[in-house]
């Protein structure tokens, strides 16, 4: 099966089932931070990024699409798909080296590039929740985006995907092309037939009449009696931002791993573990002793439905975990990274993603469901891991050598929301957390967590 055979001339292109979802109206950005000497030539670099970007949407014509919202009747959600747009992913080119509203790179870096220091309202070409400064319900929905923004000392790239279209490893994939096309290395055969493959039928449905409704319960979201009138302001939210270095990720581990209680875990498994632990060790003042907290863990799924690992689109699960928050605060480190890895078991997840896309497939009204419907943001948390997403390895050809770190820009608070970002070599795994105010001042004396991570700002 060719590339010529499998890909319409003219695009034309439903989503995957999951991205059927109404929710998931967001942009993933992601930010590659370059030094910038004096002497560069940024028009040249520029003009490099142009071509590579030209030549992507060539090979890749959906890349430079829009998504489109198709209304099917009365009770229906609709129908999500990827409609032509430009001949081009847009890219925006902001020069802020000196007007004095970015950072210089040394400043950045003395700080230890906190999340902070990279608003998406300077650096990225769409906000991450639609409707953002300088945008309007009523704007296109291109399904990527770039800005290439200029500090004092710094290039910073910044890619924006439209979520519902694709996800963060399918982003990475786009970003390792895009460079690779910036080398002016030619798409293989494989990864265009890949890349631009039909986007139904990719996950394995469940047949014959099981109750749905009753085993995947916690993917429905449910009426709520609406809350009885407080009067009392919403406690302040805000971003922080914590690293763990190379060496403290191997005793992490280590540390975790003398009190496993079966098989295998992960750095990330031990991480995960760490970081909820000690969430809930700062809100536990106010929640009550008897409630059974959650956690969402983002889970890549291409391997569970024979997908190639290349694979650009939304193709993601979420492991829903569940502790009473006292059994969560006493437990050791490494039962609770065991219990995280049990979660990951590929039958379960695989069965729990056959049954969110049968119910999206047989149910044409979609805002039923969500991956997050179970979890309430003041007190549970929802999870997503870029550990292992490889973005240093990409320098696009500018002659500036490989980014010196790569980050999500800072965007609106949203409560228990949580990134791993993609690990360095140098300097490990950085993460962004959101919380209350007075709970990131909790984490910062939570011994147990500053063991391992420190905080580099907010």
């Amino acid at each position: 099966m060719t590339f010529k055979e499998t890909f319409p001339t003219e695009v034309d292109m439903e989503v995957e089932i999951l991205g059927q979802q109404p929710a998931l109206q967001v942009y993933t950005q992601l930010s590659s931070v370059f030094r910038l000497d004096a002497d560069a030539q940024v028009q040249d670099i520029l003009s490099t990024l142009r071509k590579g970007l030209a030549q992507l949407a060539k090979d890749f014509p959906w890349l430079a699409g829009q998504i489109i919202h198709e209304r099917t009747g009365h009770d229906s959600s609709g129908v999500f798909k990827i409609k032509p747009f430009e001949a081009t992913p847009r890219l925006i080119v902001k020069d802020a080296s000196r007007d004095g509203s970015m950072p210089s790179m040394e400043e950045m870096a003395a700080a230890g590039f906190p999340m902070s220091m990279f608003d998406e309202t300077k650096i990225a070409p769409r906000m991450t929740i639609p409707g953002g400064p300088g945008e309007t319900a009523n704007d296109p929905e291109p399904v990527l985006l770039f800005q290439v923004t200029l500090a004092p000392g710094a290039l910073i790239l910044t890619s924006a995907t439209v979520h519902r279209a694709i996800d963060i490893i399918g982003q990475a994939q786009i970003l390792h092309w895009l460079s690779q096309a910036c080398h002016g290395i030619p798409f293989t055969e494989e990864d265009k037939t890949v890349g631009n493959m039909e986007r139904k039928a990719l996950i394995p449905l469940i047949q014959g009449s099981d109750d749905l409704e009753s085993e995947f319960c916690t993917l429905w979201i449910t009426p709520t009696t609406p809350p009885a009138k407080n009067n009392d302001p919403t406690p302040p939210c805000s971003w922080a931002t914590i690293r763990v270095s190379p060496d403290a990720l191997v005793k992490l581990k280590a540390d975790a791993t003398k009190t496993v209680t079966e098989g295998f875990i992960s750095t990330d498994d031990a991480l995960t573990a760490l970081v909820w632990q000690a969430i809930m060790r700062a809100r536990q003042h106010r929640v009550p002793q008897d409630r059974v907290v959650r956690m969402t863990r983002a889970v890549d799924v291409r391997s569970h439905c024979n997908l190639s690992s290349k694979y650009p689109g939304l193709m993601q699960s979420q492991s829903l975990n569940s502790y009473p928050i006292q059994e969560l605060v006493d437990a050791p480190l490494g039962e609770i990274a065991s219990r995280l890895r049990v979660a990951l078991d590929p039958a379960k997840t695989l069965r729990e993603l056959s049954g969110l896309a049968t119910m999206l497939e047989r149910d044409t009204d979609k805002t039923r469901y969500s991956f997050v419907a179970s979890t309430d943001s003041a007190i549970d948390i929802n999870l997503s891991s870029w550990v292992k997403v490889d973005c240093y390895n990409d320098d696009f050809n500018f002659g500036l050598g490989k980014p010196v770190t790569v980050v999500r820009p800072h965007f609106a608070p949203y409560e228990g929301l949580i990134y791993m970002m993609p690990r360095s070599v140098e300097d490990g795994i950085t993460i962004t957390i959101c919380l209350r105010d007075a709970e990131i001042e909790k984490l910062k004396t939570d011994d147990r967590l500053t063991t391992y991570a420190k905080f580099v700002g907010n």
